[in-house]
């Protein structure tokens, strides 16, 4: 900050430092949030025993590093007699002091002792829960989280697979499910590593289900209710439509159940007599599902191209008055599709529809096979069948994903985070018993982690997951009850994210965690809700535009169930600025890499002569579109510096390099010394190549390129030799040159070895 002036968020930024309530903070990009959690992290050092009452979770090594070092750099800051002159640093300072003089009276030694901090990630969180309680998380011994599990998967589901060539009764759940996939194992197979990635979701609903037959009821409200929120919206979007749609609806119908040759399967049909806009229920989704193919094509976007196929024939057999109402209802429906592809909410509402299942839980499926039904009859199965099927094949998948990761001793993230869920929640395991009372004894592991934890820090939230959740959850489930009952200093959760940050669904993110948090409470903790609005980055130019158009991009109104978010606006703190901080160039057609990679030159050259020495920043979709960018900057003279995106492994010099390393550590190595010998440094062709092959092939005395070059060079009288002194002999002169240089430049003895 280069103005003494207040943030115009002063006051919510203080009462985010307030160590006795617990708050969700909205933190959008610039707007301070590493600082402010640095400055509640003091604050709450400053209060409590010991250190390790307070844990700050991140979701990576990087932030939690980086953490470390801010509260680091701020106590270095404390110890400074001089207080800062710039009002955020001078809040730190005090902190900072008031941390040092209890660090001093209680005898922490933070400075020295950094690791009492307990800034960690969520994933090392997890490992430490469980790898304190071994047999009740259920891990055992020491097991190696992968990043990348598939393979356990795989090997999982090809165990449970194999049962299918035993025809024991057992097998009959997954026999029913192979006859639903028409005997392709391979697609049942995928099926199922899929859900292995994503157990997390479903585990506990599938105990339920395989041991209640009242889950499907359950299960059946769940959908109809999520079918029923889905139906609504896009009831509510299609108001403004209805008098004129409904109008056009019942021609199309009427036209098309009188003309049954005309789009013989279409479910417009579905909607002859329509009065008014399907109920939101799954009992009107053949309605919907018709007035979806009346506007949308089977690919989703609303309909350019409207003909006799969806009710509006112009053929003259239909005569005069009906072409013409028949084209002034096609061109009114052309003008609702036009509109509704230019409002983004009212498309995604109608696609929403699209992927509602067309079957409830107490319909029937037809099998694959009619022959091959687990009864032997010719019924359908129920979905109800089908649902105990997937259940029961699960349950047993998971159980055999356990057996896949005692043998290959690892796992996935997923169990270890599962594993410190069952050392928490031991009210919930089966068969604790006597484990309960036992966890319940002073220095028990699992009550261990409700009694040392008085506060927690979460960065990022609205990249949190379910399981994730669940884990908070678990860690913090009694603090209500001991808030109320006055049990010492409040314990707090304080939950910082920015939901328009949230792209991490891909890997089960779900910033309806963060929306519902800004409601007021996590589980039964109440929270304060704090929204920061001060943007320190960003000119007021720019934070303005965004402020504009790019506010524009987001949807008007939130939408928890599919993790929809507003745009909140921001303020600048910085004056001026561009006064056109956002420009467009085109770059299109056969050439568009290479003149986009002019134009960038073009416009960084300017901009380093207008402020020389200034760093800029070039922001790519992915790594592929700076393969003409990066060699038209070099070519310019600009140094880029791109260690995270340039790796030096993929240089050809490096590349090089690490083949020399291979060949040196191993004689046999053929890959890498056939490699060695076409490198520039030596450069044989392939005809050589060739020819150096067959004498391996021929030769008993060597069977290796560092073994022939040894013996073809040195001072010996042994027939192996000979031969192969009389092989290079008969090679072209400019080949044989190439290879003698080679044999000077290797140390050839020690890598015939092996060495």
């Amino acid at each position: 900050m280069s103005e003494m002036r207040p943030a115009v968020d002063a006051g919510a930024r203080s009462r985010a430092l307030d160590t006795s309530i617990s708050c969700v903070v909205t933190a959008p990009a610039g707007s301070g949030k590493t600082e402010l959690l640095t400055q509640r992290l003091l604050a709450l050092l400053a209060v409590v025993d010991e250190p390790e009452e307070v844990l700050a979770i991140t979701f990576t090594r990087k932030a939690a590093g980086e953490m470390r070092a801010r509260v680091l750099g701020a106590l270095a800051l404390g110890e400074q007699e001089e207080a800062p002159g710039e009002p955020y640093r001078l809040q730190t300072w005090q902190l900072a002091r008031a941390v040092l003089q209890r660090d001093e009276a209680l005898g922490w030694a933070l400075q020295s002792t950094p690791a009492r901090l307990r800034l960690q990630t969520i994933d090392s969180l997890c490992q430490r829960i469980a790898g304190e309680q071994p047999v009740l998380s259920l891990l055992g011994g020491a097991l190696r989280p992968q990043s990348n599990a598939e393979w356990l998967y795989q090997h999982a589901v090809d165990a449970l697979l194999a049962g299918l060539e035993r025809r024991h009764q057992g097998d009959q759940h997954l026999r029913l499910l192979a006859d639903f996939y028409h005997g392709d194992l391979r697609k049942l197979a995928a099926m199922l590593v899929a859900m292995l990635r994503i157990r997390e979701q479903w585990l506990s609903s599938m105990v339920h289900l395989s041991a209640d037959a009242a889950a499907i009821d359950e299960l059946q409200a769940c959908l109809s209710k999520w079918c029923a929120e889905i139906l609504q919206q896009a009831r509510d979007r299609l108001q403004s439509y209805a008098p004129e749609l409904l109008e056009v609806a019942e021609f199309a119908a009427t036209t098309l159940k009188a003309n049954p040759a005309l789009g013989p399967n279409s479910l417009i049909r579905e909607l002859q007599g329509i009065e008014a806009l399907p109920e939101p229920t799954l009992a009107a989704l053949p309605a919907w599902r018709g007035l979806l193919e009346l506007l949308l094509t089977g690919s989703l976007k609303p309909r350019a191209k409207i003909s006799k196929a969806q009710g509006f024939p112009v053929d003259r057999e239909y005569g005069a008055a009906a072409i013409a109402m028949s084209k002034r209802h096609k061109q009114n429906l052309k003008r609702i599709c036009e509109a509704i592809g230019k409002e983004r909410a009212t498309l995604a509402a109608l696609q929403a529809v699209a992927g509602l299942p067309e079957h409830g839980f107490t319909e029937n499926y037809a099998p694959a096979s009619a022959s091959t039904s687990v009864n032997n009859n010719s019924e359908q199965p129920a979905a109800t069948e089908l649902l105990v099927a997937i259940s029961h094949c699960l349950l047993q998948l998971v159980a055999q994903l356990q057996l896949v990761f005692a043998e290959q001793g690892c796992c996935d993230h997923t169990e270890v985070t599962l594993a410190a869920l069952r050392v928490l929640d031991v009210s919930a395991a089966q068969g604790a018993g006597e484990t309960m009372q036992l966890m319940q004894q002073q220095g028990s592991g699992a009550y261990a982690w409700h009694r040392r934890l008085r506060h927690i820090l979460v960065d990022e939230y609205q990249d949190t997951s379910l399981l994730q959740y669940r884990l908070l959850c678990a860690l913090t489930c009694d603090w209500a009850q001991i808030n109320a009952n006055g049990e010492g200093r409040p314990r707090t959760v304080f939950l910082v994210g920015d939901a328009m940050q949230s792209i991490y669904a891909f890997r089960e993110a779900r910033v309806q965690l963060f929306l519902s948090a800004k409601r007021g409470c996590f589980g039964d903790i109440p929270l304060q809700r704090i929204d920061l609005l001060q943007n320190f980055r960003s000119s007021a130019s720019l934070v303005d535009w965004f402020n504009g158009p790019l506010g524009a991009a987001f949807p008007a109104h939130e939408d928890t169930a599919r993790g929809g978010v507003t745009f909140s606006p921001a303020v600048a703190y910085a004056s001026g600025g561009s006064d056109k901080p956002m420009r467009f160039y085109a770059c299109v057609g056969e050439h568009a890499a290479q003149l986009e990679a002019q134009k960038i030159v073009q416009l960084v050259t300017a901009s380093l002569e207008s402020r020389p020495g200034s760093s800029i920043a070039i922001l790519v979709k992915k790594r592929g579109d700076l393969r003409a960018i990066l060699p038209a900057l070099r070519a310019a003279g600009i140094e880029v510096q791109n260690s995270d995106i340039d790796l030096l492994v993929q240089r050809e010099q490096v590349a090089d390099c690490l083949l020399l390393a291979r060949a040196f550590m191993a004689s046999h190595d053929d890959v890498a010394w056939w490699a060695l010998l076409r490198a520039p440094w030596c450069g044989l062709g392939v005809a050589v190549l060739q020819q150096l092959r067959r004498h391996f092939s021929s030769c008993k005395h060597c069977g290796a390129v560092p073994v022939l070059l040894e013996r073809g060079v040195a001072e010996s009288t042994e027939a192996d030799s000979n031969a192969c002194k009389q092989f290079l002999q008969s090679l072209p002169v400019d080949a044989r040159e190439r290879l003698q240089h080679l044999s000077r430049a290797l140390p050839l003895a020690g890598a015939s070895r092996g060495h």
